[in-house]
Parts: C-alpha cells; structure tokens; sequence
C-alpha cells in the first residue's frame, strides 16, 4: 500500500477538489483491504458450498471426473452461531457523571424498545455471522423517518463488510483513530433521483468510472424493454456506486459548561462575549477544546449528491460498530481462513477415491486380437451389465477380466486426517457437538464441565463480539442523547422483554426557562456507560437457569417462590406472582391468628394462676384472721 496523505477537506474547497479527495480517500482504503476481500469472499463461498473454482470444475467434467462438495464448515458456523444466539446478553446502561440511576433505567428500557422495534438481536445475529466467516463484520446505526417523520426512529442494521471501507492508517478496533469510513451502496439513476430530489436534474450529465458502474442480470444493453398489450416499459439494468463518506475535521470551539448538571452549550460567538456570559452568571465555566466533528458527504461519480455538517448533533464517532473476529496487529481475519485446505483436502480425497472406484468397476478385458466376434461393440459398451461376448470359433481362447487395482489405504487415511483437521484447527472438539465418546459412563454435570472447557479455545470470538456489543450501547446512548429522537418531553410507550411499558422523559418542572427550572428524567444530560450483563436472556438460557433454581432449590437452598417464577418461562407470570403474593398473605395470617390463639391461651392460663393465686392468698388471710380471732377470745 503506498503511503498517500491526503488533506482533510475544508468548506472553503470547491466542489470539483472535494469529490477528488472523497475518491482519493476511497481508492486508498479499496486497495488497503483487497486483500482481505478475496480471501472473505473465498470464505464466504467455503460456507455456500462453493469450495471448486469454475476452472477445476471444467477440467475434471473434460475428464469425466467427479468434483464432491463435503461441506464440514457450515456446521462449525452453525454451532457457534448458535451458541451466540442461545446465550444473548443484555446491553445495561450505569450513571457515570452527572448522570442519575434513574434516568439509566429509562435509557435500559430505550434501548430494548429499540432492539424489539428493528430486529436489533437478529441483525446483530447476522452480523456475527458475517465475522466469522468473513473476520468482517459491521452493525450500522441510523434514524429511520419512514415510521416517525416527524422525530424518527433509531434503527439497528447490519452492514454487508463488503460495502464498508475504512481508512487503513489507524490501530484502533473502535476505529476512533480513523479520519474517514465509507458506507457504499449501488442505486439505478431512478432511486438515486428520488432520494435525493435535488439534482434529479443534474444526473443527465453523470460521469462514472469503470468500478462505479454494474449491470445486473447480464444484460450488455443500457436498458431492457418489454413490449406489453398496452404500454411499454423501459428498466434501468445498470447500478451506479453511491459513496457515503464519514470524515472529521478538527475545531477549535468556545464552550460554555453548567457546573451544576453538566450541560453543555456550544456558542457561536466571540471569546470576548462568552466571558461576559460567564461574568454575569458563576454557575458557568468556558472551555476552548479542539474536538473532531463528523461530516457526511454523498457523491455518485462526478456529482455531489449531499453534504450535511455535524449530521448527529455532536455525535463524532461513525455511526457505524465493526465486529472483528480475529483483531492481531491490524491483521483482520475469520475462522474460515485456516480451514480452507483441509477442506479443500477432504474434497479432493473423496472425488479421487470416487473416480477410483469408478475406473475399477469396469477395469477392461484382455484377449488376444482378432479373438472377438462383436469387438467394436465392446469398444462402446464396455463391460456393460448383461453385454454378449462373442469368440471366434477355433480359436480356443477366453478373453480375461483385468484384475483392478485395490483402492490405496493412503485415500482413506488422508480423508480422515482432514476432517480430523477442520477439528482441531477450528477448536470445536466432540463436546461441543454434543457427540462424546464417554456418553454413558461420565455424568451430565461432568459432561457439561467438558463442554464448558472446550468454549475456552473460542473464547476470544467471544470476547471481540462482547466488546462490539459495548461499542455498540454506548453509540446508542449518544444517539438517544444527540439524535433528537428523544430530546422533547413526552410520554414513551415501550416495548420491554414483550411487555409495554410507559417512561417519562424530559418532564419539566418550576417557573419559567431561568435557572429555576428544573428536568426530571432529561435522557439528554449526563454521561453513562454500559455493561455487557454477564446474565443470557435468550429463551434457552433462561430455561437452563430455571432448571439450575430448581435443583438449588431441591437441595435446600431458600430460594423465594417469586423469583423462582420469574426466572421461569411461563405465560402469565404477574398473576402467578400474584397468586404466590396472597397465598404467602393468606399464610402470614394463618400463622398470626394461630400466634394470637396461644397468646390468648397463655393469657388464660396467667389469668387462671393469678386468680388461683389470688384466692389462695384470701383463703390464707381468712385463716389468718380466724386463727387471730380465737387466741382474742381464749384469752
């Protein structure tokens, strides 16, 4: 790759050396990752069952050889994959500063609402897939306006890698050190006039190069008609390339910070007016940062189709999270890529051994010449089932079958070195395809301690993904924030784990706009973070960690009723929490009226001793006096 700079481009720079530098910058990060694009797109056909090259195919057909397609990698892509999906995690977000836990739990619920609204747990699915086939994968975020026109929609999707280029002079995984990111599409000259109407005019005089132009379906011709019974139509078969570049520039802004909830002001003004601001009001402070500004530019050949500043109100990070599988000094690869050649291996052992076998069910026959009566028939048909050979009469001699060679033990060896191969060089081991030797003898938890221990060798694919999912909450966050999607005060109706609830955002309290009024639940203030909830939430994984509860729970361990339930998977779960809440009421009540009836009785019995008591000090008395009576009278 050679080492071009080129200069970030300025609003001061005309139309013509802008669109230049936005093709400059692509032709740099197009032949950066050529490379890895003919090695995934080798990957990806692995995967398809595409595993012969069409020239292969065409000389062993010249041959009358078979070419066997033994796929043993799409299942390895299936099990992790599936694995990723059994064991989904959640995205939780936490106050950092100046944030309010509160305020976290309306962004955790937004965020769920978002993923329930677009699919978002199947296209993060999708790209994970495309990682570890390809090393490449990318989940693009927008604000989709075709639901909501009005403050539009987050919207969560993956990104074919191949339509993704990147600015090669960077090390980062984040890509925070890139300068730009193209995110490329091909429209026909139709979709491109009605998305950006205003130079519908202008595409008349459209200029592309060589790889910014495709024809689909074959066609050679600019257009294909088709004549109807009443109208005649005209299809536009060529796509043209629209690249969508991301590209910062540097800038130097007056900022003006409120130290009491940390919202931030950026000013337009003279550096001389905003310290009058400050002046007047204490609870401001200014700061001058350099900061990077994202900037979208859309162009189609040689002409500019858009150019938006600060597309995202602030938000200077691509709006676009990669997932790379293997990330080594900037060496991007899939699982894919080291178990080509045992599958190639494994193809062309079984094709070979097939073609042997083939050759040797009609190994030939030997005779001398001029022996056999129908010999050009022979010649044809060969050692056909039920041909008819004729001998010549006197000639005394029997024509002879040739003995085939026996299959070489070297064919089988090798097939089965392969698949043991793809393997071991994939890390999936017998325990992970549930298929253990040991089966009958080793116990479910020890099988599953075993299978556990063979995650381990696919644990970085794990641990890449987890850090794309964090990327990926914390650029929703600065969506929800910066978007406008969620700046005014309303009443959210969301979508959370199936169930709908309300969040109020933004609500606004106290007089007037000063400084007196107050924000409850601004989603628009504060920072947060979030963490990758160690805790599966997919179906499955619920599931195994209700039955866990249940066996704790059958060796004793106090588990409460209501938490069992809700770790459960079963419809109705509120009215059973209901249910389980007056029965432990009903319960509690048992017990005090019981704890109250021996009260009682206690008290019944005191009450009994103490009037025994009583009476037996009155008996005691009465004698007394008696007694004291009679020694009076005696004396």
């Amino acid at each position: 790759m050679e080492n071009e700079e080129l200069e970030i481009p300025k609003k001061k720079l005309d139309e013509t050396t802008k669109l230049r530098l936005i093709d400059g910058w692509y032709d740099v990060a197009d032949r950066a990752q050529n490379g890895w694009e003919v090695a995934g797109r080798e990957s990806l056909d692995f995967v398809c069952n595409k595993q012969w090259s069409a020239e292969d195919v065409r000389i062993l057909k010249e041959q009358n050889r078979p070419a066997l397609t033994f796929n043993e990698l799409l299942p390895l892509i299936n099990l992790i994959s599936g694995y990723e999906r059994q064991n989904k995690q959640d995205i939780k977000p936490f106050a950092r500063r100046n944030g309010s836990q509160e305020v976290a739990n309306i962004l955790f619920s937004i965020i769920k609402d978002i993923f329930y609204s677009c699919d978002g747990s199947y296209e993060l699915s999708a790209s994970y897939v495309m990682g570890l086939i390809t090393g490449k994968g990318y989940i693009g975020l927008d604000v989709n306006t075709n639901d909501d026109f009005i403050n539009g929609q987050i919207n969560i999707e993956n990104i074919s890698p191949w339509d993704i280029k990147v600015d090669p002079f960077g090390v980062r995984y984040d890509l925070d050190d890139r300068d730009y990111l193209f995110h490329s599409a091909w429209m026909s000259k139709e979709k491109i006039a009605q998305t950006f109407p205003e130079i519908k005019d202008a595409l008349g005089d459209l200029r592309v190069g060589e790889k910014e132009m495709q024809t689909v379906l074959g066609h050679e011709t600019h257009s294909y008609k088709e004549n109807a019974a009443d109208s005649q139509f005209e299809i536009d078969i060529h796509r043209y390339l629209i690249k969508r570049c991301y590209w910062r520039e540097y800038k130097k802004l007056n900022i003006l910070v409120n130290q009491d909830d940390g919202r931030v002001h950026n000013l337009d003004i003279g550096i001389g007016q905003a310290r009058k601001i400050v002046k007047n009001n204490p609870r401001l402070k200014m700061i001058n940062p350099v900061i990077p500004q994202l900037n979208l530019t859309t162009k189609v050949g040689n002409l500019l189709l858009e150019e938006i500043e600060d597309p995202y109100n602030g938000m200077w990070r691509f709006p676009v999270i990669p997932f790379y599988a293997y990330f080594l000094d900037n060496n991007i690869f899939g699982m894919i890529e080291s178990l080509k050649d045992p599958q190639r291996e494994t193809n062309k052992r079984y094709s070979q051994t097939l073609h042997h076998l083939n050759m040797t069910a009609n190994s030939g026959l030997m005779f001398e010449e001029g022996s056999i009566a129908n010999e050009d028939e022979i010649n044809d048909l060969g050692m056909k089932p039920g041909i008819q050979i004729k001998t010549r009469k006197g000639i005394g001699y029997k024509p002879e079958v040739i003995n085939p060679a026996q299959l070489s033990n070297g064919h089988i060896t090798l097939m089965e070195l392969s698949k043991n191969f793809i393997k071991s060089l994939s890390g999936v081991n017998t325990d992970l395809l549930g298929a253990s030797q040991d089966q009958g003898e080793s116990s479910g938890i020890a099988r599953e301690a075993s299978r556990k221990q063979g995650l381990i060798i696919l644990e970085p694919l794990y641990d890449n993904f987890r850090r794309t999912k964090r990327l990926l909450g914390k650029r929703l966050i600065d969506f929800i924030q910066k978007s406008g999607a969620y700046s005014k005060e309303e009443v959210l109706n969301l979508m959370v784990n199936g169930k709908q609830v309300q969040a109020e955002i933004n609500q606004k309290q106290g007089g007037g706009f000063g400084p007196a009024e107050q924000v409850l639940n601004d989603v628009t203030v504060g920072k947060y973070d979030v963490v990758i909830d160690e805790t599966p939430s997919s179906p499955t994984a619920k599931m195994a960690n209700f039955a866990s509860m249940l066996e704790a729970l059958k060796l004793g361990m106090p588990i409460p009723p209501e938490q069992i339930v809700e770790a459960s998977d079963w419809p109705n779960k509120e009215e059973i929490k209901q249910g389980v809440s007056i029965m432990k009421q009903f319960e509690q009540m048992k017990i005090e009226n019981e704890q109250l009836k021996q009260n009682n009785g206690q008290m019944s019995q005191a009450l009994g001793k103490l009037q025994e008591g009583i009476q037996q000090k009155v008996r005691e008395n009465d004698q007394k006096l008696k007694d004291d009576l009679e020694k009076m009278s005696i004396q």
